[in-house]
């Protein structure tokens, strides 16, 4: 718990933000749960969702956005979602760059160490 030396009208404002703070962080925590919790049972919970139909609209058009994500992903074939050639292309630019910054190498392996005694 905080304890502070204020006066009694500080001690009123800094209560008031430290709640205002601390309900933000909890909103923040639960939103990070739904979003975990769906992604790590694979969709269950828009099925669960689909379930209730008293559903806040924010909240469907969330769950409909994370639907249209993971049939991107899928379709995706493990690279970027909605990436442009463009985009694709300046990847590929600083892959090469690092490359040939760095003295080559694959770079999605994790780099080998041999220390010396």
């Amino acid at each position: 718990m905080l304890v502070l030396a204020f006066s009694n009208s500080s001690k009123t404002v800094m209560a008031l933000r430290l709640v205002k703070i601390q309900s933000r962080i909890s909103t923040i925590t639960s939103s990070r749960l739904i979003v975990g919790r769906y992604l790590a049972t694979g969709g269950m919970a828009l099925a669960a969702a689909k379930n209730n139909q008293k559903m806040d609209p924010i909240k469907q058009l969330f769950l409909d956005k994370l639907k249209e994500y993971n049939q991107k992903k899928k379709t995706a074939a493990g690279g970027l979602v909605d990436v442009t050639a463009e985009q694709q292309k300046a990847m590929a630019d600083e892959f090469q760059r690092i490359k040939n910054r760095f003295g080559g190498g694959d770079l999605t392996e994790f780099p080998k160490f041999d220390f010396q005694k």
